[in-house]
């Protein structure tokens, strides 16, 4: 599907990059990007780009995956002010092939063009939150992906990777319809193999809101660790919490039914069996990080958090809220919700859709970025 229509002109501000510009001999820069996202979020994405990127115009796309042509210039590593994209990077070109071996000779002919030292492999809807068992599609990427492991010397295949470094994606679109880009990781989902991590062992974990607590502190770039104190609200059954003992950290969970038989005797663990609004505020008066994940509408969840922060008995270091939105049109209010947030004191606050969750907007807001810090 092709969309002509023109996102606008160029305005500088809009996306961002390293200080260097583009080389004046630019003939080998692509002038085309590509955007993934979740498929349920794709219209939020492409309005959230038209509003904020207007360097871009629309070209091709499929559910999940879309391409843009530049109407200006980008630095090689650039960054996208969005909240809906998973990932993004250069559109170099496409291979409409149902052979694998000729997708491969062209993916290696890019990686020596680039002189790439990784390859991330993957299928556009690489996460598929309704089955255990891998489709067709992923045995079709896993099977490149063996087929472009070279050994030691060769390029690394769907490895984590560190800043700054060109890494060539390969996109599986639909059967014989493979995309090949390449990007420079900037961000640390840029890092990730389309923009999704890789999580530790998933088998015994309690509920999804495990994986989701495992990728927003991974990408919050947020370390909780033992001897931080941390409060979830709408903790039941107890998936994140289970992430957060896991680290160390002393939890206090908070909702009015029960826990998980597995951890709801833990010795780090103190469950409060009410509603986030009925908690008297001395008991969170060691909390450094409040999360909430609780299925009510944003503006309920701002109500509460702002009666918890605004408390003299509370000092939180930083805030993990998910936001649900039961409505598309509900994200309209996202950015009033940031600023709310902001006049609370918190002076850094970002949002992401993160990849493992579903129809909700992950906030983060720290009261200095400072804070965070990262694993070695």
């Amino acid at each position: 599907m092709t969309n002509s229509d023109p996102a606008g002109q160029p305005d500088a501000s809009s996306v961002s990059g390293e200080a260097a510009s583009v080389p004046s001999d630019s003939g080998d820069q692509p002038r085309f990007v590509y955007i993934v996202c979740n498929p349920d979020s794709q219209a939020l994405c492409k309005k959230e780009i038209a509003s904020s990127c207007p360097q871009l115009a629309p070209a091709f796309s499929r559910p999940g995956f879309l391409t843009y042509k530049l109407t200006s210039d980008l630095p090689d590593r650039f960054n996208l002010p969005l909240t809906f994209a998973r990932s993004y990077g250069w559109s170099e070109l496409k291979v409409d092939s149902e052979s694998l071996r000729e997708v491969q000779e062209k993916v290696l002919e890019v990686v020596q063009r680039r002189n790439a030292k990784h390859i991330h492999v993957w299928q556009r809807d690489w996460v598929d939150k309704t089955k255990d068992q891998p489709s067709v599609s992923d045995v079709e990427v896993a099977k490149l992906a063996e087929m472009l492991e070279s050994g030691k010397r060769g390029p690394k295949i769907n490895r984590v990777t560190d800043a700054d470094q060109l890494i060539i994606d390969v996109i599986r679109i639909d059967s014989g319809l493979w995309w090949i880009g390449w990007h420079k990781a900037g961000s640390l989902q840029q890092r990730w193999p389309g923009g999704i991590p890789i999580l530790p062992n998933t088998e015994k974990m309690i509920s999804r809101a495990y994986m989701k607590t495992c990728e927003a502190l991974m990408w919050s770039g947020v370390n909780v660790t033992r001897g931080d104190t941390c409060a979830e609200i709408g903790s039941a059954p107890g998936g994140s919490c289970q992430r957060l003992l896991e680290l160390g950290a002393d939890v206090i969970a908070i909702d009015p039914a029960d826990l998980d038989k597995s951890i709801q005797k833990h010795k780090r663990l103190v469950h409060l069996k009410m509603r986030g609004k009925e908690v008297p505020h001395r008991e969170l008066a060691k909390v450094s990080w409040l999360l909430v994940d609780s299925n009510v509408t944003p503006t309920h969840c701002l109500d509460t958090v702002e009666a918890l922060t605004s408390s003299q008995h509370t000092r939180f270091r930083g805030l993990l809220l998910t936001l649900k939105f039961s409505k598309p049109e509900m994200v309209e209010g996202l950015p009033s919700f940031v600023e709310r947030v902001k006049s609370w004191g918190f002076k850094f606050v970002k949002t992401r859709q993160l990849a493992y969750g579903r129809h909700e907007v992950f906030l983060l807001a720290l009261k200095q970025k400072s804070v965070r810090r990262f694993r070695g």
